[in-house]
Parts: structure tokens; sequence; C-alpha cells
């Protein structure tokens, strides 16, 4: 076979040159290319694609919830300007809640002392706490006892809270006394 007939480059070197790879060449150049399903097949495949997303998405059955930030439901403004919350979820049987916590640009949450711990994540914003900024992404946790004090937003900020239940409900009252 001539150079010209041969569609794939030689080797530089003769010793490198592998006797097998021609004729391996050839028979993948004689394979026949796939076949797609018949065109029968196709249009019953294709009209079941589309009927599939002209439907509403199933439910994912029992045990599941669910709960977007951007939902205005259930938010409750705090006795503090420009901030509010919203409960996620309580379990007291497992002492956990999950909380939203948004505060606008410039709002002040006041100091407090925490009966429990408590872990935070930005969601999105900036917020400044314990001489730090915290941005989107950032999280944080702090322990039974400790003292949150000078708790800011710069642009405003939504993040989500991981607290005791029982915590949650004391503050709660707390504040509602207030």
């Amino acid at each position: 076979m001539s150079e010209k007939e041969f569609p794939f480059p030689r080797p530089a070197t003769a010793d490198v040159f592998d006797p097998l790879e021609e004729p391996a060449a050839f028979l993948a150049l004689a394979v026949p290319a796939p076949r797609g399903p018949s065109p029968r097949v196709k249009a019953v495949l294709l009209a079941r694609a589309c009927a599939a997303k002209r439907t509403e998405p199933r439910p994912p059955g029992a045990g599941w919830r669910f709960a977007a930030v951007a939902s205005d439901e259930g938010w409750v403004a705090l006795p503090f300007p420009g901030v509010r919350m919203r409960v996620v979820t309580v379990d007291a049987a497992r002492d956990t809640a999950l909380v939203y916590v948004e505060m606008e640009p410039g709002a002040v949450f006041p100091d407090h002392d925490h009966t429990a711990d408590e872990r935070g994540l930005v969601l999105t914003g900036d917020l400044a706490m314990a001489g730090r900024q915290l941005d989107a992404g950032d999280f944080y946790e702090a322990a039974a006892g400790t003292r949150h004090e000078c708790i800011s937003s710069r642009s405003g900020c939504t993040g989500l809270l991981w607290l005791g239940a029982r915590a949650w409900r004391q503050w709660r009252e707390k504040i509602a006394a207030t």
C-alpha cells in the first residue's frame, strides 16, 4: 500500500512502528457506523419526551417538604428595624430549628447571649459579627455561652440559622415580651 492510500500518519522511526497498527486502522474503518432508532421508534420516543415536558412534576412523596428564601410567605418582622425572620422547620424531638434571617442594608441586630449552640450560613450579601466580615457562602458557629455583639449588614443579607428548638422557643418568647 502506498503512502497516499494509508489514511493515518506513520510513526517517525521504524523502531516504534507496530505491525498491527495498519490492519487495526483498516478494521476500524470497515466497521459500519452505528445506526440510530428507526424513524417510527424515534417518533414515539420524541412524542413521549414532549408529553413529559408538559406534565406537572410529580410530588416527591411522603416525608418531603420544601421552602424557598425568595417566597414572601411566613416572614415576620422583628422589633429591630430592617430585620425579619421566617421559620423553615422546627423539630422539638431532635431539638433543632432552621430559620431564615434577612437584614436590610444598614440593619443592626441587638447584642445577645447564646443559651445553645448556633450555626449560621450567609446566603446573600454581607454580615459583620464578632469582628469579622462574612460574605455569601461564609459559615459561623457560636457555642452556648458565647455573646453576639455588633451584628450588622452594610449592604443587606439573607442567612440560614441552625439552632436548638428549645433555645429558639425561649428567644421568641423573650422577643414577644419586648
